[in-house]
Order: structure tokens, then sequence, then C-alpha cells
């Protein structure tokens, strides 16, 4: 891919909403790469890595797809639509404005996955301003996960949903 990927000139004030949706993609793990990966992005009580036993030699296939989504606020109107639900198969919604938000306020998001709240993610949230600090909440029984804000600046907030897929649907 090319960077950047797109350019997007926005003249009106208001909020805008980008999307992205991939098409299904995979990548052949090792089974100990594949079990680092999910430890370290917090996924193992996703799939019950617990439950699964892996043969030593045989790979591991995970199917993905890629859902993302920009808010951009042009100041000088109402950034209201910044709750605005795509319907995306896994998706990050704001409940509080980001562009009105500062230290020591919070922000919380909902996650949902297939239109429901998911609970359990991890959430990281990240500062373009200090990208090697990573902020991590768990998303409760409502999808909701907060974080307290350490600075203003432009957010980044980045979620996984890992699910077993059934045996001999690929």
């Amino acid at each position: 891919g090319q960077d950047p990927a797109g350019v997007l000139r926005l003249k009106e004030p208001g909020m805008y909403i980008v999307s992205y949706y991939s098409n299904n993609n995979t990548i052949t793990h090792t089974p100990e790469k594949f079990q680092a990966y999910v430890k370290e992005e917090g996924l193992a009580n996703d799939i019950h890595l617990d439950k699964i036993s892996f043969p030593p030699d045989a790979p591991v296939v995970e199917a993905y797809q890629r859902c993302a989504k920009s808010l951009l606020h042009v100041p000088g109107a109402s950034p209201a639509g910044f709750d605005h639900v795509l319907g995306l198969p896994l998706e990050l919604i704001p409940q509080d404005d980001p562009s009105q938000l500062s230290p020591p306020q919070q922000m919380t998001f909902q996650i949902l996955y297939d239109h429901k709240p998911l609970s359990g993610a991890t959430v990281v949230l990240v500062n373009q301003k200090n990208p090697q600090e990573l902020f991590k909440s768990t998303s409760d029984e409502k999808g909701l996960a907060t974080f307290a804000l350490a600075q203003k600046g432009i957010w980044m907030a980045t979620t996984i949903h890992m699910s077993p897929t059934p045996p001999n649907s690929q």
C-alpha cells in the first residue's frame, strides 16, 4: 500500500466519519508465535487458549478483517455525530465528544461486536504526541471502556476481538 493511503480535504465545518472495512484475509503463524500474539494482545480468554492443543508442527491460520473508523472535526460547527454507529462488525463508539475533552476528564468508548455490546475486550488508547505510552482498559458488561485523559491531542483507540473458527468452516 501507499503512504498515505488517501487524502481528504474537508472544506465545510462539522463532524466527519471516515471508515474502512477490509475483505477477509489470512495469515499463517507457528503455534508458538500465535500463542505469543494472543497473549500479548490480551486475547487468551476470547479464544480459550488454555483449552486448545496445537499440533507441534501444524501451522495456525488466522482469518481476519479490519474495521477502522476516524472522526474528523472541522471547527466552526457542532461536532454532532461523533457517536454515530456505522454498523461495522467490530466498532468503537465514543460516548463523549473527543474534540471537547481535556485532562483530567474521562473518555469512554462502547465496543460493539455484531451490533451487540462486547464485554471483556481490551481497548488500547494512544496519543499521537507519545505513541510509546499505551493506556489500556477492559470493557464491562455494557461494552464500555473508560480512560482518564492524561493530555490533549489526537488519540487513537484500538481493539481486537478473536473467536475460534468452527471446525470445517474454512
